[in-house]
């Protein structure tokens, strides 16, 4: 192969996606679109059999149609028309699959070419390919003050099988309407929604604009992941920054025209009294804490930068279910006194109040630096100073303690997946990483693993391979049967049915039809004689709905509405 050609519909979605979210797999494609290439045609494989002339695939959304010489030279392909045109006899394929066809593999690892990166390329090109003749690339999207939409009843039809966030969104009950608990929201953000060929809804995303002027959008729901990427699309293009990963845990780190944004703070000004005036409340994802300063309340994502900015130590925190709230604090941690057995450390909240915690040093991760840490800490300094020793004063909440003011290192409680009973074990946060299966924090030494579809950083024992080899969230894992056999599927990208028999299915490989009187849903491969029976059923009853709906006001006048109830 002399080089590598990219057709005008792939260009047009690299272009797009680079927008969003740079990509190492989309930015080694792009080069080859948009730039000279003289000098790269050293990275291809050579061969006829090695796809060339790249485009999407006009029948499977997400895969990537090639031809190859082999093939070009087969059918007699003479011109780039030919080519890109004849899309039934050229070749569909994963993107990752393409591209160790395409590339030397040194070539894929010098250009970071990994499963994740390759994964969210996909989600972006499932995303805009439906939106690439459209005149404009938002015409599903418009901004809503009606709050009602987060009812199940008007979310799509995979959402109501509770597939993707939306699907599994906690504010999705009547009561939540009912009983007001958006009435916040109504008064202070709007909201983006995505709706399908229904009307119903796909994808939402609350947007606020800070006391700075920043706008903001927050977690982003959909009953698919890939959908996603038209929400940042749209934040790009409107100026929105959008968070870094679409979850209640990561509230502070944000993501600008593709840029990351870590650590920020922001504030939510409420208008005036209104805190006190709400009975209910939603679960927030992201500004999930309210504060009073000077008489106003605010809103922030992030209690730490509030003690920074304004002092403030104590917060109420949305994060129930049930339209209430809790309580949240934030204090200055000293190390006080070190014992054979442990160490106990003193916490000052800025009113004067005190209280010690004695850490027994069983109560430690057995891999966790915090004892050593503290301990050359204590030494470190004299002790009739611990106390005021501002160079250990630092922030920590509820959840545990900060031992640097610099490097803000929470102790926190984690998991050990080894222990069976279930006991949590103190260390540092920059010791732990989060498991978007579990969602729960564990020690660095846990064994974890990404799964190939959604990217997420996972406890290696609360992941499952699917049908098709793909590592995936055991939560996301469904039973299915598949041409008679049992399969596991991912039921975040597969809808699954139940079919009249009590089976789970693919609902790809089933068919839904009046079976006396009831829609039920068959398999297309395992009841061939049951949906031939309920086609000849339905066609005597489509007669007589023909003949139901042919009457008229003289025919009923002559009696024959009598002989119509018969039917």
């Amino acid at each position: 192969m002399e080089n590598l050609f990219i057709g005008n519909d792939l260009a047009q979605l690299l272009v797009k996606a680079k927008e969003i979210k740079p990509t190492s797999t989309g930015n080694l494609l792009y080069k080859f679109a948009f730039e000279s290439c003289t000098h790269r045609t050293l990275w291809l494989q050579k061969n006829e059999d090695t796809p060339n002339y790249l485009n999407i695939s006009k029948d499977e959304i997400g895969k990537i149609s090639y031809a190859t010489q082999k093939r070009i030279q087969h059918f007699s392909w003479e011109t780039e028309e030919d080519i890109y045109g004849n899309h039934t006899q050229r070749f569909k394929a994963k993107v990752g699959k393409t591209l160790k066809k395409i590339f030397l593999p040194d070539v894929l690892t010098a250009n970071e070419i990994t499963p994740q990166d390759i994964e969210i390329f996909v989600e972006q090109l499932k995303a805009l390919q439906g939106k690439l003749n459209s005149e404009n690339d938002f015409d599903d999207m418009r901004i809503t003050k009606n709050f009602a939409y987060y009812n199940e009843c008007h979310t799509s039809e995979i959402a109501q099988d509770g597939c993707g966030s939306l699907g599994e969104s906690c504010m999705r009950y009547d009561e939540c309407e009912e009983q007001d608990y958006f009435a916040i929201y109504q008064d202070h953000c709007d909201m983006l929604i995505s709706e399908d060929e229904c009307g119903l809804i796909e994808a939402r995303a609350l947007l606020w604009t800070a006391t700075c002027g920043t706008k903001i959008m927050d977690r982003i729901y959909t009953d698919e992941s890939f959908k996603e990427q038209n929400f940042k699309a749209w934040a790009n293009h409107h100026g929105y920054i959008h968070k870094l990963k679409q979850s209640y845990s990561n509230k502070i780190d944000f993501v600008e025209k593709g840029e990351e944004m870590k650590d920020k703070t922001f504030f939510i000004e409420l208008h005036d009294g209104y805190l006190n005036d709400y009975r209910r409340f939603p679960y927030m994802d992201t500004f999930t804490y309210s504060f009073s300063h000077e008489e106003t309340d605010y809103l922030t994502n992030n209690p730490k930068g509030a003690f920074e900015a304004f002092g403030i130590t104590k917060f109420k925190k949305y994060e129930c279910t049930d339209g209430d709230y809790g309580y949240h604090e934030v204090w200055k941690a000293f190390v006080f006194k070190q014992e054979d057995e442990g160490i106990t450390l003193k916490e000052d909240i800025v009113s004067g109040n005190t209280r010690e915690h004695w850490i027994h040093k069983d109560y430690i991760h057995p891999k966790s630096e915090m004892l050593s840490v503290l301990q050359n800490h204590f030494k470190s300094i004299e002790a009739e100073n611990i106390f005021n020793e501002v160079g250990v004063s630092l922030h920590f909440d509820t959840d545990g303690f900060m031992r640097d003011k610099n490097e803000v290192d929470q102790i926190i409680k984690v998991l050990d997946k080894d222990d069976r009973a279930g006991n949590r074990l103190l260390c540092f946060e920059s010791e732990t990483f989060y498991c978007d299966a579990s969602s729960d924090r564990y020690h660095k030494s846990t064994e974890r693993i990404k799964t190939t579809c959604g990217n997420y950083n996972c406890v290696k024992d609360f992941t499952i391979k699917d049908f098709e080899g793909n590592i995936i969230r055991r939560r996301d894992a469904s039973i299915v049967s598949i041409e008679g056999k049992l399969n596991i599927v991912n039921s975040q990208y597969h809808r699954c049915v139940k079919t009249f028999d009590n089976v789970y299915r693919l609902r790809s490989e089933c068919e839904e039809i009046l079976w006396y009187g009831t829609t039920r849903w068959f398999s297309r491969v395992v009841h061939k004689k049951e949906i031939a029976v309920a086609e000849r059923t339905n066609k005597g009853i489509v007669k007589l709905y023909e003949k139901f709906n042919t009457l008229t006001l003289e025919d009923v006048d002559k009696g024959n509405f009598d002989k119509r109830i018969k039917y």
